[in-house]
């Protein structure tokens, strides 16, 4: 096997690649792995798969404040300034020709500067003044200042930007920033800063850690919005009893019709169909990778998308056995390749579980169960909710904090132990 080296692609528009890249380098020194930076132009990969220059416009409102919330807690998180620019999203052609120019020594103290000004300082990066006093700030000699900012106009450099655009549509990036970690069989890539965790543990060798219990803390609680319809939610449900256990919460199980949730925020029925081809395969990829390093087994339903509304009911029907009811359903989904829809499937899972089968079954058709599943689902969207899996943590005094998505457990656990 070939030494490994680790690819950063970036654009100077993402704050999440400006995150990324506060981390990058010393992960990547302390494992002794050769770091390479490689800007592109998100607007071009964006432009290429159909998508719009501003993703956020294609959000619901839930989910753009959540965003918000999510990149400046990971800011705290790792201890770095981040301050969302009034002029965001700035054009970063010049930025990345410019960057392109420099000589290649200086580029992470010019990457530096120049995300450093976007999204610290909050300067117009597009000004040619402003970019030349970014890379006299990162060291460059006058001279290597002015080849630089000649470079907006320069074809060879147009056309390398253009190289390292194509080059990354190529190897399946859809967003920034994407790690790509080369030396094995094949290209391995992590999407986003929140992957760089993983990332560090896939470098050393390591197994997923632990987390340890603590107290229980007087009237915390953990409200954990799932659908049996999200592959995310299965992996997220493995977790979240030991999640709840290590930020001392009481755990509340909240099933919820997700196709509801969406068409209350105005989001496609099916999203998954939605993204792009490369952004599909990679989410299989993760959803894979992500049980690998959980140790649990997963296969994608068969049957998807899942029409969930019946073993919603049931689950509810189930009553204070709902958090085992919760997780046989999704292991029977989504690792045991079970249709869940069938009403004979279900009385046959909640057989195995001890359970009266006819009875739950009866009771998921009551007007109570299905006004309950409603009533979980529209307290989802008055809460913010806008996808699967979701918790809320919730603690003395009524403070609420939102995380959305399985792989944000870790940072609720951080920010709440």
């Amino acid at each position: 096997m070939s030494p490994l080296r680790v690819d950063f692609h970036f654009d100077f528009s993402c704050p999440y690649a400006y995150l990324g890249s506060t981390r990058i380098e010393s992960l990547c020194t302390a494992h002794g792995v050769e770091l390479r930076w490689q800007p592109f132009l998100l607007g071009g990969v964006l432009r290429a798969l159909g998508a719009p220059d501003d993703l956020s416009t294609a959000m619901s409102s839930g989910k753009r404040d959540h965003n918000r919330r999510d990149m400046q807690r990971w800011a705290s998180h790792w201890g770095v300034e981040l301050a969302m620019p009034s002029s965001h999203p700035q054009r970063t052609v010049r930025a990345l020709r410019a960057l392109l120019s420099a000589p290649e020594a200086s580029w992470p103290t010019v990457i530096h500067a120049i995300f450093r000004g976007y999204w610290v300082d909050g300067l117009d990066i597009t000004s040619p003044a402003i970019l030349a006093e970014l890379l006299a700030s990162a060291g460059l000699a006058p001279d290597d200042v002015r080849v630089a900012l000649a470079a907006n106009d320069d074809p060879a450099i147009k056309t390398e930007l253009r190289r390292r655009t194509d080059e990354a549509l190529e190897l399946g990036v859809f967003g920034a920033p994407t790690t790509v970690i080369h030396g094995g069989e094949q290209p391995e890539l992590y999407w986003g800063q929140d992957r760089l965790p993983e990332i560090d543990r896939r470098m050393a060798g390591r197994a997923a850690s632990t987390w340890p219990q603590r107290s229980p803390a007087r009237g915390r609680c953990l409200d954990f919005y799932y659908d049996f319809s999200s592959p995310f939610a299965y992996l997220a449900c493995a977790q979240i009893e030991a999640a709840a256990a290590a930020i001392g919460a009481e755990l509340h199980y909240k099933p919820m019709l997700l196709g509801g949730l969406f068409r209350a925020v105005g989001t496609a029925d099916v999203p998954l169909f939605e993204m792009s081809e490369s952004k599909q395969r990679y989410q299989r990829i993760e959803l894979e990778r992500t049980a690998r390093t959980l140790g649990i087994d997963f296969q994608f339903a068969t049957n998807f998308p899942i029409r969930s509304i019946l073993p919603l009911r049931v689950a509810l029907a189930a009553d204070e056995r709902i958090a085992d009811v919760s997780r046989a359903l999704f292991a029977a989904a989504w690792s045991q390749g079970h249709n869940i829809e069938s009403p004979d499937v279900l009385a046959s899972i909640l057989a195995g579980l001890g359970l009266d089968g006819a009875e739950l079954l009866a009771r998921a058709q009551s007007q109570p169960v299905k006004d309950q599943l409603r009533a979980n689902t529209e307290q989802a969207a008055e809460r913010g909710v806008f996808g699967a899996p979701t918790m809320v943590v919730t603690e003395p005094g009524d403070e609420q904090e939102l995380y959305w998505g399985g792989d944000r457990l870790a940072l609720m656990v951080e920010r709440h132990r």
